[in-house]
């Protein structure tokens, strides 16, 4: 998943995601201050959890004798076509990691799912036949794309969504784990959380089929794309560990201090659940940038720092409010070469307009 991060007088951070759902931001004072009695009524320092709505209920069982007229049951699919379908996925994705190749990072993502599919072979349910099935088409969909990804920045842009797989896989080797010792959510919760995972795995695996099938276009448009993004004018001294940061003292949080928020705001970036914007507010030299700077930090070591600006009075650059957008706009251009064509004709049809809109 990946956040965007913008500093102002308080902290705002965006979720940039798939989704076509719409959610009020989290906001939480960052301690040791007291939110003011004028927001605390609406404060929620916590990601939100998944919707209950969206988990599974058991479904009671009735007898037979009890409902003569009701349907039958529907009867799980056969242990041989189910396991079929995940010996295939396997054989796909071992035909990928050996594609993967020149993309370090994707190689051993590949690896790690590969490692996962003997427990889910196991399960004898309707929902992960399926799975097994629609994750097969798209490993066997950018198989076919992945050699044309040669070249630099698109190495980069795959190794990052690489490194998203990795942690869902990290989080399914989680669950697999409690429920060998017997702690999970219930008896349908930790199965639909497993499946979303997976469903979440698909998605990142088509982000990078696009990724790969539009090189031919990245490469043969490379300089003209980059000279038109070149004209939004991206502040540079906006970034978290620009030079800037040296001047102004911008500094991570010191080993082991507030351990508190930053374990929220790490658990927000994960949660593909939970509202789309975290508001972080505070007096003044209460450490805003500070936990702002660590969380970019942190985010940008695990692949997921989309983008990020951070105002400061003592940059002209970094105080002018127009520069926000375009500058936020050319580092998501930077990460992904899906909206870096989505954008360029639009900055194009700004350069003919002269410069405006």
């Amino acid at each position: 998943m990946w956040i965007t991060l913008v500093l102002f007088s308080t902290a705002i951070i965006r979720r940039t995601a798939l989704s076509s759902t719409s959610n009020s931001p989290s906001r939480t004072s960052n301690s040791p201050l007291r939110p003011s009695s004028a927001r605390s009524a609406n404060i929620d320092p916590k990601p939100s959890p998944p919707n209950s709505s969206h988990r599974a209920s058991p479904v009671p069982s009735h007898r037979s004798d009890s409902h003569p007229n009701a349907p039958a049951p529907v009867r799980p699919p056969s242990p041989g076509i189910h396991n079929a379908a995940w010996r295939a996925l396997e054989n796909t994705l071992k035909g990928l990691q050996v594609a993967a190749d020149t993309v370090p990072p994707l190689k051993s993502a590949i690896g790690g799912l590969v490692s996962l599919l003997g427990a889910q072979q196991q399960k004898n349910r309707r929902d992960y036949e399926q799975l097994a099935n629609d994750l097969e088409i798209t490993a066997e969909f950018l198989n076919q794309h992945l050699k044309e990804a040669t070249a630099g920045p698109m190495k980069e842009s795959i190794s990052s969504i690489a490194q998203s797989i990795e942690n869902e896989i990290k989080s399914i080797e989680m669950r697999q784990n409690y429920g060998a010792t017997g702690r999970v959510l219930g008896p349908h919760g930790d199965e639909e959380d497993l499946i979303g995972r997976y469903r979440r795995i698909e998605q990142l695996l088509h982000r990078i089929q696009i990724e790969a099938s539009m090189s031919t276009w990245a490469i043969t448009n490379e300089h003209l794309v980059n000279t038109r993004l070149g004209e939004l004018a991206p502040a540079k001294l906006a970034s978290y560990n620009s030079k800037l940061s040296t001047s102004t003292d911008r500094r991570t949080c010191t080993e082991d201090t507030r351990k508190g928020i930053l374990a929220k705001l790490n658990s927000w970036s994960d949660n593909t659940n939970a509202k789309k914007v975290y508001w972080m507010d505070g007096m003044a030299g209460t450490g805003k940038t500070t936990i702002a700077c660590t969380l970019a930090s942190q985010l940008e070591s695990r692949g997921q720092l989309a983008a990020n600006f951070f105002c400061t009075r003592t940059s002209p650059e970094c105080r002018d409010a127009d520069r926000i957008v375009p500058t936020i706009a050319y580092q998501l251009a930077r990460r992904s070469t899906a909206f870096k064509s989505a954008l360029f004709p639009a900055v194009a049809k700004r350069a003919i307009g002269g410069g405006e809109g």
